[in-house]
């Protein structure tokens, strides 16, 4: 069976076989495998942190968390200062003005 080029334009057309289409879906599958790896990670160090605060508690070093939890606050707001300007806020702002964009 030979196809000619009419045909081929339009099966590349179709919905589920048009390669434009495709990439945008494998983008986004790609993009939900990795926000999904990136929850993993966060909820393994918050376990850990966990681990932490309650080995502190335990050893009679309990002094120890009230040093660790500013030191993390300081941490953060330095990251969001420095490497990452654009993460102040609630968000609210920046998900209305998304939701507006037309591209």
């Amino acid at each position: 069976m030979r196809f000619d080029r009419r045909s081929l334009r339009f099966w590349r057309q179709l919905p589920l076989t048009s390669p434009r289409l495709w990439t945008r879906r494998l983008a986004f599958w790609a993009g939900a495998g990795l926000v999904a790896l990136v929850a993993i990670a966060f909820a393994r160090l918050a376990d850990g942190a966990q681990e932490l605060f309650n080995v502190a508690t335990a050893g009679g070093r309990a002094w120890l968390v009230l040093i660790i939890a500013p030191c993390g606050f300081a941490l953060s707001v330095y990251l969001t200062r420095t490497v990452f300007p654009g993460a102040q806020g609630s968000g609210i702002p920046q998900v209305m003005a998304a939701l507006q964009m037309t591209d």
